[in-house]
């Protein structure tokens, strides 16, 4: 492992999140705008599971783009991934990697009007992965003008983001938030920012869940939440928080038994 995989590795352990280094839950279908940005994305390195009384599922996505005057090849195999990496395989479709995120998407317990958060000044081309840019009528400003100064907020709903932006979470999103782009969809936020150098996912998987635990409880009675399928599929969350074990573990996996205290998942440190 490099040790930007052994950095997802010890975020998964530290919390006892399910990890796994390639994506079987199609994290480039979720409905956000950062998922459908370049000719495709690829998720690597997803950790899920329940974290702070939320749902989590954090990941890098690597951004790709077809080289001009060239065709897509068929999709290739999980086993030729693993066996040429998926680096290798995108070159040799005449594919790059344009742009490397980190992020973090949260159940946010309530149904959200598609708004987005998304920095200004030395970072304003990342608010571009952002379709509501289009609409200069969606652009809302709060009283707080240093904030302004900071972010874009655009919405299609006036209202649900005045709401859910109340001073709490206005203050969260400048003090520590101003290299990220924030979206908001159904009952799912994400939070997403370029690639961290050193790595920085457990910080990155904080503010996440920072974020949800600042959430007004007025969102969730307004705007109460619909059925959806689980962040965390391999792992799911319980009503009381907990999470069920996988019956089956891959050998050599980082929860397998014998990285594992027997009597959960906590790592087994040796001495």
């Amino acid at each position: 492992m490099d040790d930007r995989e052994n950095a997802w590795v010890d975020l998964g352990l530290s919390h006892r999140l399910w990890y796994t280094p390639d994506d079987p839950y199609d994290t480039g279908s979720l409905s956000f705008e950062l998922c459908a940005r370049g000719d495709g994305v690829i998720a690597r390195n997803v950790v899920c599971g329940p974290l702070a009384g939320t749902e989590l599922r954090a990941f890098d996505l690597n951004v790709w783009e077809q080289q001009q005057g060239t065709h897509p090849e068929d999709q290739v195999t999980s086993e030729e991934v693993e066996s040429a990496g998926w680096e290798a395989i995108l070159a040799s479709q005449k594919r790059s990697v344009t742009e490397r995120w980190e992020c973090a998407v949260m159940r946010v317990g309530a149904e959200c009007v598609r708004s987005s958060v998304a920095p200004r000044g030395v970072l304003s081309g990342i608010a571009d992965v952002l379709s509501l840019r289009d609409f200069p009528d969606r652009l809302v400003d709060f009283e707080w003008e240093d904030f302004n100064r900071a972010f874009e907020v655009r919405t299609t709903d006036r209202r649900f983001i005045n709401d859910i932006l109340d001073a709490r979470m206005l203050a969260l999103l400048y003090g520590r938030a101003q290299d990220c782009v924030v979206e908001f969809v159904g009952n799912r936020a994400m939070v997403a920012r370029p690639r961290s150098d050193p790595t920085d996912v457990a910080g990155l998987a904080t503010l996440g869940a920072d974020l949800i635990a600042a959430v007004p409880p007025v969102v969730r009675e307004l705007y109460p939440a619909l059925l959806g399928v689980p962040l965390t599929p391999r792992c799911p969350m319980k009503p009381d928080g907990s999470v069920e074990m996988p019956d089956v573990v891959e050998p050599n996996h980082p929860y397998s038994a014998e990285n594992l205290d027997p009597g959960g998942w906590a790592p087994r440190r040796h001495s």
